[in-house]
Parts: structure tokens; C-alpha cells; sequence
């Protein structure tokens, strides 16, 4: 079994860090996705970027499983580390509407709550 040398360790880790944490903050400071959204997208890009950069930097460095799983493992941490310090809350939901019809109400009264639920300024 070969040994793990530190040095080759740190050409992994390091890119991995400093791309995950600016994807991470991408991530975390768009206030479009919900939570499961931004969850998810963190996890597949987390996943794939630590590949991609283990790849790159295999081409430079010796390759070994060991590695590329620190590639990655760095990668997701830094993506949800990034994501964390960044976060924005989503906008809360629109409030929903109900209109009550009563039967015994006239057609002017109702006619005039549904302007008001749709916003209408009548």
C-alpha cells in the first residue's frame, strides 16, 4: 500500500476549499431556491466540482484514490461551509386569499371582496 504524502495531499485540498467556498456562497445567498433546492444543488456540485478538481489536479500530481476522495470530501465541506456563512432566506410565501360567500349576502358585497382579494382598488 503506498503512503500518503502530505504535500500531494495539499494540492487537493486547498483548490477544492477556495472553489467550494465561493460556490458554496453562490449557493447559499440566492434567495430564488428553497431550502431543499439549494440542498441539493450543494450536494450534486459539491460532488462533481471535488471530482473535477481531482481530475485537474491529477494531471499535474500522482493520482490515488485516497485523494480524490479528500478532493471531494474537502470540496462538500467547503461548498456547505460556504453556503452556511452566506445564506439568505427565501421570501415568504404570498399570503393565500379565501373568500367567504354567504347566501344570504347580496351580489355588491361579494363582487366587492373578490376585487379586494385580487388586489383590485374598487
Amino acid at each position: 500500500m503506498q503512503g500518503f504524502l502530505f504535500f500531494n495531499a495539499i494540492w487537493y485540498v486547498l483548490p477544492s476549499i477556495i472553489l467550494g467556498l465561493i460556490i458554496g456562497r453562490m449557493i447559499g445567498g440566492n434567495k430564488g431556491y428553497t431550502v431543499f433546492e439549494r440542498l441539493a444543488l450543494a450536494i450534486i456540485l459539491g460532488t462533481v466540482g471535488g471530482l473535477i478538481v481531482s481530475f485537474i489536479v491529477g494531471t499535474q500530481v500522482e493520482i490515488n484514490t485516497q485523494y480524490v476522495l479528500l478532493g471531494i470530501a474537502s470540496f462538500l465541506t467547503a461548498t456547505f461551509f460556504g453556503a452556511a456563512t452566506n445564506w439568505a432566506e427565501p421570501p415568504p410565501p404570498d399570503p393565500k386569499r379565501h373568500i367567504i360567500y354567504d347566501f344570504d349576502d347580496d351580489d355588491e358585497a361579494f363582487d366587492r371582496e373578490i376585487e379586494e382579494a385580487l388586489g383590485g382598488s374598487n
